[in-house]
């Protein structure tokens, strides 16, 4: 497992603000079947104490993009997978029926 360095949420002992992400979790409560809330917990290193603590990370913003899974332009399936990607266009492999094509990235 590879780990991220990321700028972070200050440490609680030392107040340093680089920190590793170890985990990430999400927490969701539901009423019935209706979303209720959902929050993300991350589990972090301190990279100058070492000390370990966990944050409630922020949530997603509004103004997010939802994106559509890429599907493939010869049998609709969305088992595809990124072969190369040099910026805007994107080559993709179809598992299901074999075939490979791109996309333009907008």
């Amino acid at each position: 497992m590879l780990l991220m360095r990321l700028t972070g949420p200050e440490c609680p002992r030392c107040g340093f603000e680089r920190s590793t992400l170890l985990a990430s979790t999400e927490r969701r409560r539901y009423d019935g079947r209706q979303l209720v809330s959902q929050e993300t917990i991350e589990r972090r290193e301190c990279e100058d104490c070492g000390r370990r603590y966990q944050v409630t990370a922020e949530p997603p913003r509004d103004d997010a993009v939802a994106v559509q899974p890429i599907r493939c332009p010869d049998c609709d399936s969305a088992t595809t997978r990124v072969t190369s990607s040099p910026l805007p266009v994107r080559y993709h492999h179809c598992e299901d029926c074999g075939r490979n094509f791109k996309s333009l990235e907008t």
